[in-house]
């Protein structure tokens, strides 16, 4: 996730619910299509809230479609 002062694609998402997603300042997900190991994966800090999740469901299905 990236937060907002950065530049926006197409496929970003602003998101809404920062508490659930464990995050204190404005961000955006972008999309991006990736195998990572479990090793690599640290901690998790939260995760998206039902409206974030619809938002990037609604892309996704976008981009997929294309």
């Amino acid at each position: 996730m990236e937060s907002l002062a950065g530049s926006a694609w197409s496929s970003g998402v602003a998101l809404t619910d920062l508490t659930s997603a464990g995050l204190k300042v404005p961000c955006l997900a972008r999309l991006r299509l990736a195998t990572i190991p479990n090793e690599l994966i640290i901690r998790t800090i939260g995760e998206l809230g039902g409206s974030d999740r619809k938002q990037l469901d609604i892309v996704l299905r976008q981009i997929t479609a294309t």
